[in-house]
């Protein structure tokens, strides 16, 4: 991001606030410096707003025959949400003069947009929600071999979270447990409750946990709550993966059998969630509080209850 100077001078774009929402209004500041008459005479604004996936996928048998006996497959997605160019400033002249000048901006964003997001791993997957805003002037003869002066400034959108769709949630899940005979051990229900289900980034998620083991004949060995960031990413022809990376963690000792317990729990965000929650239509990124519980080794066939509380994130 960003513009080269030349020989004639430079331009400059300078926004009012750090990022937006849509439906907003986004004003700022276009700076030129011009040091040598340039022959150009309008000045525009580009707006620009692209999702964008990409990642390798290994293939084989006919589909490896399909993709021309090459053994990994690239899927591409793309879907252009921002495309249109606002006039700033038409000179009279064929020639900009030298000076100085800045000229304000204003427009509406549509609503609603994704919010801005970028995720990489290496070559092999790609995940971006970007917008951009570019200054230009741009010479009057398409003839011309003078380079066009232009600046791209980054335009950081986040998800609107309004007021009354932050609210308390809550999750409940019940197991039946059997033993190495095959036969049922009793059952345990799982309970979640959180207060509020969007948090900044540096922020304390606090919830609530109800754990019912007053039917089973066998202890929990384990309890653990994890932050779980989930990437869904869609091809243009329609082919979809799932990243899911575990973020936060923290493990605690599992109820007794015929026990009741309810404990509070709390788990710290850190502050290097730069991964805004984000739902677009090539790509999505979600958040959950997730609890599971890991039953007793002499339960086989059996998984303890778990509950995943959609939650959103946003950087500070």
């Amino acid at each position: 991001m960003g513009g080269k100077q030349s020989n004639f001078g430079a331009v400059y774009v300078e926004a009012d606030q750090p990022y937006f929402v849509g439906g907003q209004i986004v004003s700022g500041k276009i700076h030129v410096d011009i040091r040598k008459p340039f022959p150009g005479n309008q000045l525009c604004l580009k707006v620009v707003g692209d999702e964008i996936t990409r990642w390798r996928q290994r293939v084989r048998g006919r589909e490896r025959r399909r993709n021309h006996g090459r053994r990994r497959r690239i899927n591409q997605g793309y879907k252009s949400m921002l495309s249109f160019r606002i006039p700033i400033m038409n000179w009279q002249s064929e020639t900009i003069p030298v000076g100085q000048y800045v000229f304000p901006f204003s427009f509406k964003l549509p609503k609603p947009l994704p919010g801005s997001f970028s995720y990489e791993q290496k070559k092999h997957i790609c995940a971006k929600v970007t917008y951009r805003m570019v200054a230009m002037i741009d010479p009057t003869s398409p003839k011309s071999k003078v380079k066009p002066l232009h600046y791209s400034l980054p335009l950081v959108i986040r998800e609107d979270i309004a007021p009354q769709d932050i609210r308390a949630d809550s999750q409940e899940d019940v197991k039946h447990f059997y033993n190495l005979g095959l036969f049922e051990a009793g059952s345990t229900s799982l309970r979640c409750t959180v207060q509020k289900n969007a948090f900044p980034s540096n922020e304390r998620i606090d919830a609530t946990l109800a754990i019912d083991n007053t039917k089973c004949n066998s202890d929990l060995k384990e309890l653990s709550v994890k932050v779980i960031q989930e990437i869904r990413m869609k091809s243009n022809d329609g082919v979809e993966r799932t990243i899911v990376n575990s973020l936060e963690k923290k493990k605690f000792e599992g109820p007794k059998k015929r026990m009741q317990v309810d404990r509070e729990i709390s788990i710290l965000l850190g502050g290097h969630y730069n991964q805004n929650s984000t739902y677009g239509t090539a790509l999505t990124c979600q958040y959950y509080l997730q609890v599971k519980t890991k039953p007793d080794s002499m339960l086989c066939f059996s998984k303890g209850p778990k509950v995943k509380i959609p939650i959103r994130i946003f950087a500070n």
